[in-house]
């Protein structure tokens, strides 16, 4: 149970500085309490259900906002573009190496740093 706890405060964590993150950048408000109900009510409901803990992506919300996504459907036709080009083109993903995906990702997860505010911060 204490392992359940913490991965389930874990991706709290991270669910509420994705939503940090991108609020910061767009100049929206994100109620850390609204945040907080709805991951918990998440992963209580999938409990029932054996499910995994759910959480945030920080690339796929990066991915996304540089994108211009204003909707939560942009994840769900993010989803189905996915799985599309998994059928499709499966054969030809394994051309791509490791290194230059994962350095795609780390591009993404970089452009989501806030450095204005962490030099504020620092100072």
């Amino acid at each position: 149970a204490p392992g359940a706890m913490a991965l389930g405060l874990l991706g709290l964590v991270e669910a509420v500085s994705i939503a940090r993150s991108v609020a910061t950048r767009s100049g929206q408000r994100i109620d850390g309490n609204q945040e907080f109900i709805g991951q918990s009510f998440s992963n209580i409901i999938g409990s029932f259900t054996s499910s995994y803990a759910t959480s945030g992506s920080f690339t796929r919300t990066g991915v996304n906002y540089e994108a211009g996504a204003t909707s939560p459907l942009a994840a769900l036709f993010a989803a189905i573009f996915l799985a599309l080009i998994v059928l499709l083109l499966a054969p030809l993903a394994a051309f791509i190496t490791l290194p230059s995906m994962a350095a795609i990702l780390l591009i993404v997860a970089w452009n989501l740093i806030d450095w204005h505010h962490i030099k504020i911060i620092y100072r």
